[in-house]
């Protein structure tokens, strides 16, 4: 009886000391967890500083930081925004990730409707990250102070990168194209940012960064619509044939229906089982003609066929890559200017933003393309000399006055050893024979008249081209569907129009007085009285501001080398 007693102390002994290590556990647990909660609640943004501090700073004032396979792009404006800011935290409180992050995810995750890549903005990566963090603190767990700071990064990244390709494109235009000229827009992406965050409002404040162009706008209404067709699988293909004209019926017109029903040009009633093509279907095929630049015959051949059966998708990298080239430009582009659109052979005279003249122009040949530039109209010339381009002289002119001795003589054309000479030669006393386009030390002037290449009026706006625009005497180019016939200047269909409209506000300069000098071949310069902006563009997809989209030929093959630069990694700017 004793033995069992004394083994029931014992025991008792023992429970206690186990409960009573049993509650200092659970009090140690308990304090544990609120030292967590205290910590999660006033000190996180201070650790997660501390952390972002010496990540950046070991990094180095340009730094590369790779988090979750993701290459942050935008170097100093980085760590300059950071810096700013003490090293704190952007997107994150005490208690975790901010509304705010919320909002720049759905920002570049849409980034699509721009023809932008959402990928090149960190979405998954900082989807993963949002997910994971907000996961722990459902859990009651501590955050993870490196998760919590490449998270902070990574959404910094996002901003300042896709706020940079809104604002002035996503790759740097002179890697594909040497010849342009135009500068892009600049901001300083740290003050905007910054903004965004004071305000409270991210994609309000990237949305301002974007051209207010009603050009860019239709382009990226009609690229939301041909994303949806693409998503949807596109549309049905027009049956090779016969060409499709009004009366004929059969499988290949309801299939003609339906592919324009799908782009939305012709409208389906699902009750009509009439497969006949009508006036209705020939006046909707006209339209697609024109707005793809086909012959506007009204039935379907080869080539209007053709173009009905470019898939969906080859629509989307059109605008996509046309939405890029608006993003280019200048935000600001004036109250008064001109716009050239090589691809379209059309120049507009704009006024608030509205186009007062319009008019077809010719462009240079495919091997002696029009560059994409800007520049200022600063004076025209009525009854021009033209100095012929050394390109010109010695491959074109010196051919032809080879094969025929009058040729100089019936163009009006002068002789001159050197530009600083006044008095020409006689073209008579030169061997022309003997020289070889390398080896010609001419130069040529073509007196103004009738057969002037640069007809009666020229337009300057001084560049590093020698291109401007002109009148030309080969009026009848304009009547083509295809103008690519110049050397590299644009010719203008109206140059008397034109001239009016740069001269506005000079009274000395009525239309009756042009017509006067230039029917008395007087050569005369004119300084235009407030110097016009002039931006010579390239656009294959072309909006008009009734709404209309038109498809250009790409006629110096540079859709390609654009879609497939955006493919690629993308451009900082600054």
């Amino acid at each position: 009886m004793h033995r069992i007693l004394s083994k029931l102390k014992k025991l008792a002994a023992i429970n206690k000391l186990l409960l009573s290590l049993l509650v200092f556990v659970l009090i140690l647990v308990f304090y544990m967890y609120v030292l967590i909660r205290i910590r999660n609640k006033y000190m996180l943004i201070e650790e997660v500083g501390y952390h972002l501090r010496t990540r950046l700073i070991e990094a180095g004032v340009s730094p590369h930081i790779s988090i979750e396979h993701e290459i942050l792009r935008t170097d100093t404006m980085l760590f300059r925004f950071y810096m700013n800011r003490t090293f704190q935290p952007a997107w994150i409180n005490n208690k975790g990730p901010l509304t705010l992050a919320d909002s720049l995810f759905k920002a570049v995750r849409s980034a699509y409707h721009e023809g932008l890549n959402p990928d090149h903005y960190h979405v998954t990566a900082i989807e993963a990250l949002l997910d994971s963090i907000r996961a722990d603190k459902k859990k009651h767990l501590p955050f993870d102070i490196e998760r919590i700071s490449d998270l902070d990064l990574l959404l910094s990244d996002a901003y300042l990168l896709y706020g940079s390709h809104l604002l002035s494109g996503h790759i740097d235009p002179e890697t594909i194209d040497p010849a342009w000229m135009t500068k892009h827009p600049e901001s300083d992406m740290v003050g905007v940012l910054e903004g965004a965050l004071r305000e409270r409002k991210i994609q309000g404040s990237l949305m301002g960064l974007l051209p207010s162009f009603p050009y860019y706008q239709r382009l990226r209404d009609e690229l939301g619509r041909y994303r949806s067709i693409a998503w949807r699988g596109g549309w049905p293909i027009v049956p090779e044939g016969p060409t499709m004209k009004i009366g004929d019926e059969g499988y290949r017109v309801a299939a003609l229906r339906a592919r324009l029903a799908v782009s939305g040009d012709y409208q389906l009633n699902s009750f009509d089982e009439n497969v006949v093509f009508d006036s209705t279907l020939e006046h909707v095929v006209r339209r697609f003609q024109k707005k793809h630049g086909l012959e506007e015959d009204g039935s379907v051949g080869y080539e209007t066929r053709l173009a009905m059966n470019v898939p969906a998708l080859h629509y989307v990298r059109t605008l996509a890559a046309n939405m890029e080239r608006w993003r280019w430009l200048p935000r600001d582009l004036g109250d008064r200017y001109i716009l050239v659109n090589i691809a379209a052979y059309e120049l507009l005279a704009m006024e608030f933003g509205r186009p007062v003249r319009k008019m077809r122009v010719v462009v240079g040949k495919d091997y002696r393309q029009t560059p994409t530039f800007s520049g200022t109209m600063t004076h025209l010339v009525l009854n021009p000399y033209w100095k012929v381009p050394v390109t010109i002289a010695r491959e074109d002119i010196l051919p032809k006055i080879q094969n025929d001795p009058d040729y100089l003589a019936t163009r009006n054309i002068e002789v001159f050893t050197d530009w600083s000479s006044e008095t020409p030669i006689d073209p008579d006393s030169i061997d022309w024979v003997s020289f070889t386009k390398d080896s010609l030390p001419y130069h040529f002037r073509q007196a103004p008249g009738l057969t002037n290449s640069l007809g009666r009026i020229k337009f300057m706006f001084p560049n590093k081209y020698d291109v401007y625009l002109h009148d030309t005497p080969e009026r009848n180019l304009f009547e083509k569907r295809q103008r690519a016939f110049s050397s590299g200047c644009i010719r203008v269909e109206d140059p008397e129009g034109l001239a009016e409209y740069v001269l506005n506000g000079d009274s000395t300069w009525s239309r009756g007085e042009i017509e006067r000098v230039l029917g008395s071949d007087e050569n005369r310069t004119i300084m235009i009285p407030k110097p016009i902006p002039v931006y010579i563009i390239y656009c294959t997809a072309w909006a008009h501001l009734d709404g209309s989209v038109y498809y250009l030929k790409d006629i110096y093959d540079r859709d390609g080398i654009l879609e497939n630069a955006m493919r690629l990694e993308a451009f900082l700017p600054y």
